[in-house]
């Protein structure tokens, strides 16, 4: 489960299967806002963001479409429009509708380039 206290109330969330938790810090400087405990047996990815993003950056190249950097500006967007609600639980669904635009983005992109 994961815990968020605000300045009105708290709110505690099941996590749905394959749940992003602080993805943000892959993309942005980020502080995390909740607590995170597994009720049950789980498996858990960690990534070293900083070693994410030189990875990143190193797989760029120049004169390309580079959907990554599409996404992670689209996942921040998303941070600041909804910035009252902020989690580090990010769901599924959007995670996926921002990868299919920046891959599929960068595919059209690539296609005009060409």
């Amino acid at each position: 489960c994961y815990f968020r206290a605000f300045a009105t109330y708290a709110a505690i969330e099941d996590l749905e299967k394959h749940a992003h938790i602080a993805e943000a810090t892959l993309w942005t400087t980020w502080a995390h806002v909740g607590t995170l405990r597994a009720n049950t047996r789980c498996r858990l990815l960690a990534l070293d963001a900083e070693k994410f993003q030189t990875i990143a950056v190193q797989s760029r190249v120049l004169n390309q479409v580079f959907p990554a950097e599409f996404y992670a500006r689209s996942f921040v967007a998303g941070l600041n429009d909804d910035h009252k609600r902020l989690s580090d639980v990010i769901g599924t669904d959007k995670t996926k509708i921002l990868a299919a635009r920046a891959w599929g983005q960068g595919e059209q992109r690539k296609r005009r380039m060409s």
